[in-house]
């Protein structure tokens, strides 16, 4: 593995990491569950893991496990779609 790959996941995570209140507070019980969905969708991709996509799901999401999964599979195909959708909300 280069090193610059190790950087990028460990930045992806730091975000994740740093966000956990945020989480934590949308969240509730289920917020362990939403940090590992966070962590898994983030590695590998840079997008997904940025702060303002990943505050757009948790705001869109709101509180609900299940539509992370939807908002993640969508900010895989295309990140800008869920930052899009959250700021017109």
């Amino acid at each position: 593995m280069c090193l610059f790959s190790w950087k990028r996941k460990n930045r992806s995570n730091s975000i994740v990491v740093g966000m956990e209140k945020e989480i934590r507070k949308s969240f509730g019980k289920s917020s362990d569950e939403v940090i590992r969905k966070f962590k898994e969708y983030s590695k590998g991709d840079e997008w997904v893991s940025h702060k303002k996509v990943l505050s757009a799901i948790v705001k869109l999401s709101k509180g609900s496990p299940e539509k992370v999964d939807e908002y993640l599979k969508m900010a895989k195909t295309d990140p800008r779609d869920v930052v899009i959708i959250a700021d017109e909300s």
